[in-house]
This record gives C-alpha cells, structure tokens and sequence, in this order.
C-alpha cells in the first residue's frame, strides 16, 4: 500500500481533475477503514459507499457509488490513507483460525518485530525504482502499433531535449511533456502500470512507455534496446493493401471521427484533439504520410475550434471531418496504384540545375496544426513555371524558429533580403516531383542581377493577367487527388484601395483585367494583418502596384479566397518586391488637422459608396446546398442521434428539391445513406452525418468559385 504516500495533490488532480479533489478533501476525515478486506487490498466506508483500494493503485480501485471513472470516494479514501494510514486506525490484519491455534503463550518471549506502520514509512526511491523495470516487459505490454508510436515519440523528443522536462521527487517521477499541460506521473512502487496521466487512453501505455524510455537514455541508455518492429515502417510494399496493423489504425480513427459528432462539435474534449495528434504520430511510423498529413489539418482546425477561434466555426471543422472520413474509406478499400496515391510517400528530390529564377515574392504562414514557416516563390524562366523553396517546422517545439530568424537565415544560406532583390542560379539544387525546391544548404547560389535592373516585361511573362486563366487552374479533376496551385503571381490592369468588410471580417481588394473583369483578394481584419492592409492601401494609393503574389485557399466547398503575400513595386522606373510580413513603406509626412478631418469624410464617403455596389446574387443551388449544410450542421454541433419529426420533413423537401435540379445521383445516394442510419449502431446516424456532409462537399467541389464580381455600375 505505500504507493498512495506518493499521491501528491497535483498527481491526483491529474488522475481526476481540481474540482473533485476539492470536494473529496472535505470529507476525507469522514473515511472509516474496515476490518473486512480483500487479499493485497484495503477496504473502506465513505458515505455509505464501500471503496476497495488495492496495492497496485488508483487505477484499479473500485467504489460501490455510480460513477464509472474515478469518484470523490476513492480520492477521499486516498487522502485518508495518505494521512493516516495504519497508525491511524486502519485495523490489524484478521488471524486464521489455524495460526489462533498454534499460537505460542503470551508470557514466551518473543523477538522484537520493527512495527512500522504505512504513515512512518517514506516512499522508496522513485528513480531507482523505475530505472529496475524491464524494458522489454514494458515494450511488450505497448502491443506492436503502441511501440511504433512510443519510437515516434522518443525519436521527436530526443531531436528537441528541450520540450520535455522530467522532475525526480522522493516518492515520484514526474514528466512534463508537449502533449498535455498535466505531467505523466511514475509512482514508487507502482510500477509500469501504475503510471497516470490524463492523456487518451488508447495511446495511454505507449506515451508512458516513451517517459520511461527517455528517463533510461539519460541514465541507462545501454538498457534500453528497441526491437526492429517498433522502428519506422519502410516504404516496400507500398502498393500492397493495407497490413493488419495499419487496418486497426484506420478502425480506429474513423472510430474517433464518429465519436467527434456522436459528443457534438459544440462539446469536444481537449482529450479528443490530443489523441489525434498521437494518431498522426503513429501514421508517420508506419509509412502513411498522407494520412499523417490528413490528420494533422483535422486537429489543427478542431483544436481552433475548441479553442473559440474567431475564423473557425463548426462549419470547417464538419467539413474537415466528412472530408477526412470520405478519405479514410478510400484508403481502406484501395489497390494497386491508387492505393499507393492515397498512402502517399515522403518527399523525394532529384538533382537539377536552375539557371534563372526570378523572385516572385514571399510569406510567413502558420497552419492550424502548428506548422510554421517561411515560403519563398520564384518564376523558372526556363521551365516556364512557378516554383516554391520553404523553410519551416512542423510543430512550435524549436524555440529559435520564428518570423523574425526565419527570414535573417533565409534559404540555402542567403537572407529573405538577398533572396527576393536578386535574380539568382541555383547549381547542385534539388526539386521534387511538384517542382517544389529543397532547402538543402549544399545548393550553391549565384546572382546574376538586381531585381531593380530587370525590365518589367520579364515579370508579366510570369503573370496571369486574364481572370479566365484562374478558372482552368482551380478546376477540379479529382476529388481525392486534386492539387489546385497555392500560390498565383498577378498583374492586374488596375486596383482599388482595401475596403473593410464588416460581415466577413476582413479587407477587400478589388482588382480587374484588361476585360474589366473583378477579382476579390481579402486580408483578414485581424491584428497580425493589419499591417498589410495599411501598407496596400498605400502602395495602392500611390500608384505603385504592378503585380502581386496571392495565396490561393479552398474553405473546402469550392470557394477559393486570394490574399496578397508580396507585391511588385514599380518606383522611379525601377522594380523592387515588397513583403507583407516584412517590409515598411516609407513614412509618409504628418498631415494637418484640416487633412485628417478631409480625408476621413472622403474615406466614409466611399465605404457609402461602395456598399451600393451590385453584387452576384446568390444561385438557388447555393441556397439549396446551404439549407442542406444547416439541417447537418445542426445535429454535428448538437450530438443528436436522429431527426426529429419537423427536421424529417425538411429532410424529404430537399431531397425532392436536389431531384427537381436534376442531382438525382446525390439524391439517392443522400436517401440511402440515411436509410443505413436506422440501424441500432449508435454510431451508425454520425456516420450518415459525416456521408451526407462529404456528398454536398463534392457537389460543391465540382462548382469552383472564384472570388469574381460584376463590374461596378
């Protein structure tokens, strides 16, 4: 039993949580043993419920009260013997009859015994206790998919020392980790399967077995040795079907995306968004990058969504989900070369020489998942396309990575500010199959002119200067393997000033072709971009702006968003790019109050103006999908397990309404998979949920919407 002395308050809040150890403290004192107790067990009375806490710990101990995890009668019975313990009260182990029996007589002399009780002992050493564990015991007790993601683990956390700190106290280990704010516990005396922590369960025993294995490379690296199968899959077999392991983990993570809409998006567990981030650990073990990827964009955008950010909503996250879900039963029932697509492979470079580059641009990004990096875009005057080269990293756990570094150590040794002034060769490069260019730093880099004396038509050939030609690059040609480009370089024929879009939160810019067609770019009202609308206003105003690079992002249901990254100054006949992220115009002259008070009139002025502005109404297609979104929308949020009687009639009009449009093949397709939905299988309506979402997701996809409007009247 003197693994509870090691039970402080913040390992037993990790176990619970705060506000039931709060409310077992106050009737820790009202705990009262019994004399009646099972083998290697104590028992216990607390308020009319009988706990039962055994030698092995906490996690095994039981209560006769209805809860089904751990209750305020177990915490109270641990504190109580935490406290007291045998010299407290706790009764005398009871004598067998046969021992009464042939007990010696009272008055015999007998050795003295040392009468320690569980109060006077002190916790054996945690540290010495862990490090006699077995290690092959506890990579055993993992099972193979839990080495592999335990070897993931240990082989991130030795790359960067730094994220994990462990804390060796008298009685207990405790390992603070990146993957919870609570510490992974190691009790004296409890052993490998006495570990607590409170991250999901499924990936519980390989997460504690990876602190274990940390903790013996820093004192007893020669112990711990990692069989073959827990070290990363190779890439044979890579056109085969699916192994039994990988089947599991497919199982699994639809599993989970079920259970996302089952609890309702409006009540997902930060326990929920941690597990799929080990997912993503596991899926890069073994040799599924692109399901790695895939799950990394899901906790990105449900963890924004948990965390109530402003340009996230349920609406993204349920989209990320059913297009998750539609991938993951690809990968299951795929073959033959298709499969090794949906698998995916790690990014392959061949050598190749580049003779001139032009720099295009480029942008600091952070996605949801906490990737972050610097991207830099050049146009390839020889191959005739645009090329990318990006420095980044995949989480924020390396510290000297930031905006700020990023762009001082630049790429292949040379600085954002050399980088994007110079016309450049690149010998000894390395290009992957998208044309995308490594980072290596053996390339060997050569200037061959200032971007100041390069004559502006060289730019326009590299620009899309007809709206139309965006069109054919976005449109989709697979719904599993399309890859719109994410980065467009356009010169428009004229600009307009940002324009603040209240509904939408964000700045827009409007910029038309030689046909006086209208194309929309947007930069979000946010803090961080704040300062690229000011800078484009100005540049704009002051009549500067040749051509621009834009980020190209799909929400996921055909409409494309543009925001400017750099743009192309033209000033006193010479070139020059200006990033958004980095550089600052010059400062203009403070203005006269009577200025001020002039140009803020003339400023409201316009946004009167503007608001006038005829805009594209919208389809009754798009209305029809929209009224579709809601009505699943709704129980994704809420966690409903059927429609009630109102909603099952607004259900039958749709599908008679998709009829009527002549998208019988969704239709049918939505009816049968509701039909599916009556089954007893509680996840069987959050599986109709995910189906139905991902079937309007691909009718919409089919429809891509380029940010374009009519012509100003």
């Amino acid at each position: 039993m003197s693994v509870y002395l090691s039970y402080t308050d913040e390992i037993l809040e990790t176990h619970a949580n705060a506000g039931l150890l709060r409310r077992a403290k106050k009737s820790a004192d009202a705990v009262r043993p019994l004399a009646d107790s099972p083998p290697n067990a104590q028992a216990f009375e607390s308020e009319g419920c009988t706990v039962v806490l055994p030698d092995a710990g906490i996690q095994a101990a039981t209560c006769t009260c209805p809860a089904h995890e751990c209750c305020k009668h177990i915490l109270s019975c641990v504190l109580w013997l935490r406290e007291h313990g045998a010299a407290g009260g706790m009764p005398s182990e009871k004598q067998p009859e046969n021992d009464k029996v042939a007990a010696p007589d009272a008055d015999a002399k007998q050795p003295e015994r040392p009468s320690k009780s569980l109060s006077e002992k002190t916790p054996a050493d945690a540290l010495n206790d862990a490090l006699a564990l077995d290690p092959a015991a506890i990579l055993k007790a993992c099972g193979k998919a839990g080495r592999r993601l335990a070897y993931a683990l240990f082989d991130e956390w030795q790359a960067q020392p730094e994220t994990v700190r462990i804390e060796a106290q008298r009685g207990s280990i405790l390992f603070h980790t990146p993957l919870a704010a609570a510490p992974v516990a190691y009790l004296a005396g409890g052993g490998f399967g006495g570990m607590l922590s409170d991250l999901p369960a499924k990936q519980q025993t390989a997460c504690h077995a990876t602190c274990l294995a940390l903790l013996f490379a820093r004192h007893r690296p020669d112990a711990w040795t990692w069989p073959d199968d827990a070290l990363p899959a190779d890439t044979e077999g890579s056109l085969k079907a699916l192994s039994a392991d990988e089947m599991q983990l497919v199982a699994e993570l639809r599993h989970d995306t079920q259970a996302f809409i089952r609890r309702g998006l409006a009540h997902t567990a930060p326990e929920q968004i941690t597990a799929l981030h080990l997912f993503n650990m596991q899926a890069r073990a073994q040799n599924l990058p692109r399901l790695a990827a895939a799950v990394r964009r899901l906790h990105g955008v449900l963890k924004k969504l948990h965390d109530n950010d402003v340009h996230t909503d349920s609406r993204a996250a349920l989209a990320e989900l059913a297009q998750f879900y539609g991938y993951l039963h690809a990968l299951e029932n795929s073959t033959g070369s298709e499969h090794a697509r949906l698998r995916g492979q790690r990014r392959d470079y061949t050598a190749a020489e580049l003779p001139d580059l032009l720099p295009l641009g480029a942008q600091w990004w952070r996605q949801h998942g906490g990737a972050h990096g610097l991207t830099v875009c050049f146009w390839d005057s020889v191959s005739g396309c645009l090329r990318e080269s990006t420095a980044a990293r995949a989480n924020t756990l390396d510290a000297t990575f930031n905006r700020d570094t990023a762009a001082q150590n630049g790429i292949w040794g040379s600085s954002l500010d050399f980088l994007g002034s110079h016309r450049l060769r690149l010998e000894n490069a390395k290009t992957d199959a998208d044309g995308r260019i490594s980072p290596a730093p053996d390339t060997r880099l050569f200037a061959l002119a200032p971007v100041s004396e390069v004559p502006l038509a060289d730019y326009l050939v590299a620009a899309v200067r007809d709206w139309r030609e965006i069109e054919a690059r976005f449109q989709p040609q697979s719904l599993l393997h399309h890859r719109p480009p994410r980065y467009l370089f356009i010169a428009p024929a004229s600009w307009q000033p940002p324009e603040l879009n209240e509904l939408a939160q964000q700045f827009d810019i409007r910029v038309s072709d030689a046909g006086c067609r209208s194309l929309l770019l947007t930069i979000p009202a946010t803090d961080a971009c704040r300062r690229h609308s000011d800078y484009t206003d100005y540049w704009i105003r002051q009549n500067a702006v040749s051509a621009a690079l834009v980020r190209a992002e799909d929400d996921g249901s055909g409409r494309i968003s543009l925001t400017p990254c750099s743009l192309l100054i033209e000033q006193h006949a010479r070139l020059a790019i200006f990033h958004l992220d980095y550089d600052s115009p010059p400062r203009p002259p403070k203005k006269t109050l009577g200025e001020l008070v002039k140009g803020r009139i003339e400023k409201m002025q316009a946004q009167k103006e503007s608001g006038r502005r005829q805009r594209t109404a919208a389809e009754p297609l798009d209305t029809l999908f929209d009224q579709l979104h809601n009505l699943i929308g709704f129980y994704a949020d809420t966690g409903r397990s059927r429609f009630d009687d109102t909603d099952m009639a607004r259900w039958q009009e749709i599908l008679h309404r998709l009829n009527a449009f002549g998208l019988d093949t969704a239709a049918q397709t939505l009816a049968a998979a509701h039909t599916e939905s009556a089954r007893p299988d509680p996840d069987a309506f959050a599986a109709f949920l995910l189906k139905a979402r991902w079937i309007l997701l691909a009718a919409q996809g089919l429809r891509v919407r380029l940010p374009l409007e009519e012509a100003a009247e």
